[in-house]
This record gives C-alpha cells, sequence and structure tokens, in this order.
C-alpha cells in the first residue's frame, strides 16, 4: 500500500488502512468468541475439530482440515456478525416470483440472519451443526454471504479469516473449553454474544 500510486497521499492511505482493519479485525474478534462459545457448549464437536486438527501439521490447519472450515461457517451461518446488509431503494418497480410488488423507491435489505436459518436449505435450522456442510448443496453456500459477494465483498475478508483459521485451532488444541456463561445476543452495528465466559483448561 506504500508503493501504491493510487493513493494521493498519506492520509488516503491511512484511511484505507482503518477500513481495512476494521473490517478484518473487529468483526472477527465476535466472530472468534462466538464460535469458542458454542464449542464450549457442544463439547462433542469441539472434541471432534481437536482430534480434525491434530491430524495435519499446525502450518496446513486453514488448508488441510475441512471440519475447521466447516465449524467456522457453521457458526457464522447461526450467528452472523452483520445480520442485517445496507439498505438500497429499488430503482423501479419489481415483482417477485410469487406474484408481489416492490414499489420502485421502496427501501430494501437482506437479512443474512434470515438467509442463515432458511428451513428450505438448511435441516434443523435452529441447531449447531458443522456436519451439515460435508454435502453442502449450492443452495446452502449461496445462503451464506458473511462477507458479501462479487466487488462489494468485505475488504477484511482475507485477514479476517486468517484470524479465524489461527486463533480457534490454537484455542482448541491447547485448551479444554468449558462453558461458565451463555450471555446473551446483543445488536448495535453488529451482532453479537455479551456476558457469555468460557473456563480454559491447559491440556
Amino acid at each position: 500500500i506504500d508503493s501504491n500510486e493510487s493513493f494521493l497521499s498519506d492520509e488516503d492511505r491511512i484511511g484505507e488502512i482503518i477500513i481495512f482493519l476494521l473490517g478484518g479485525h473487529d468483526t472477527t474478534g465476535f466472530t472468534v468468541c462466538t464460535t469458542l462459545l458454542l464449542l464450549a457448549k457442544y463439547p462433542d464437536i469441539c472434541n471432534k475439530l481437536r482430534s480434525e486438527l491434530l491430524k495435519v501439521p499446525r502450518e496446513s490447519w486453514d488448508t488441510d482440515c475441512e471440519y475447521l472450515k466447516f465449524v467456522i461457517k457453521e457458526s457464522m451461518r447461526l450467528y452472523p456478525v452483520a445480520p442485517i446488509n445496507g439498505f438500497r431503494k429499488v430503482g423501479k418497480d419489481f415483482v417477485t416470483e410469487d406474484g408481489r410488488i416492490i414499489p420502485k423507491g421502496s427501501s430494501c435489505t437482506l437479512l443474512n440472519v434470515a438467509f442463515g436459518r432458511d428451513e428450505r436449505h438448511f435441516e434443523n435450522p435452529e441447531d449447531f451443526n458443522p456436519d451439515r456442510w460435508y454435502n453442502a448443496t449450492d443452495e446452502m453456500k449461496a445462503a451464506v454471504m458473511n462477507f458479501s459477494a462479487g466487488n462489494r465483498g468485505c475488504i477484511g475478508q482475507v485477514l479476517g479469516m486468517a484470524k479465524l483459521n489461527s486463533i480457534i485451532p490454537r484455542i482448541v488444541t491447547e485448551f479444554s473449553l468449558e462453558l461458565a456463561k451463555e450471555g446473551e445476543l446483543d445488536y448495535f452495528l453488529t451482532w453479537k454474544m455479551v456476558g457469555g465466559q468460557i473456563v480454559l483448561k491447559k491440556l
């Protein structure tokens, strides 16, 4: 970024770095916490993840441990940090597949949390079940858009996933997790667990 001529000043560079860190740091921390709370609540899943992680070298956890990907994806499906996408105004009258009309000028948004819990695509959608991703359908994959998609995708996605793929397996392989307090969901800009507590014991 230091040598990128697209930036006209250091202020522009600093602004881009701040956006990058906000997009891949704060939200990622909430996802780490939520995932660890879920793993503490479901020890069988935690034990399976630990077992799968110990089968591959630490340096290849993010590429060779398929179950780690499933655990993170399932956590993000149930509790997306950004449950609501930005609002947009419809530029023209829009007719849905079932014949409903969304008039021009209407404000619309996409609910990530609703897509991820759609019972048409997810059996027992309220359950934390990473195994469901072994045979994921295209509809399941499309329903989980935590980083958005296309050229509007989250700028912090690569940084965020790098953190998730390193912090979570490091804790799971070195500590046992015991749920002391589940916590409560809170929403202000981001959706997160507040007040949850985990007891860690060195393995």
